[in-house]
């Protein structure tokens, strides 16, 4: 214990979580934009660890050879690999929608409130996070879960 607070190694600490029902459009082509998906959390130690699980839905237009790119964010900077998605994965006119889960464990290395989002870019294209392009009303459940991972 320090202070009053146990942290055994490899043990969560702490959780914060937030669902969403609404859904961000894009068209950015070459940068990364935040999505309304984010959520922050503040590491009891500057050697902890933040594993961020994000589970959402992606729609996209029907232009073909045009990479979609999503990673996660922290503090508006992206800090994960991509996780790439084409036309290919929906029809035409973007009805359809691909699950999407992203899994990333970070150091902040910070003591700081840190703001975890899904940052995307839609390669200058049509894509929607969290629900269908062409719909407005069948917005999905999307989800951020931030866990802190004793070190």
């Amino acid at each position: 214990t320090t202070a009053g607070t146990v942290a055994i190694p490899n043990h969560v600490i702490k959780v914060v979580n937030a669902s969403f029902d609404t859904k961000t459009d894009l068209t950015s082509d070459g940068s990364y934009s935040n999505t309304h998906i984010t959520a922050d959390i503040t590491p009891s130690s500057t050697n902890n660890k933040v594993l961020v699980l994000i589970n959402t839905v992606v729609s996209i237009d029907s232009a073909t050879n045009i990479f979609r790119k999503l990673k996660v964010g922290r503090d508006g900077t992206v800090v994960s690999t991509e996780k790439i998605i084409r036309s290919a994965y929906v029809d035409s006119g973007g009805n359809d929608v691909l699950d999407l889960s992203i899994h990333y464990l970070d150091s902040p290395s910070s003591t700081s409130s840190v703001t975890y989002s899904l940052m995307a870019d839609a390669g200058g294209n049509g894509m929607a996070v969290g629900g269908r392009m062409t719909n407005t009303s069948a917005n999905q459940i999307s989800s951020i879960t931030l866990m802190e991972i004793a070190q």
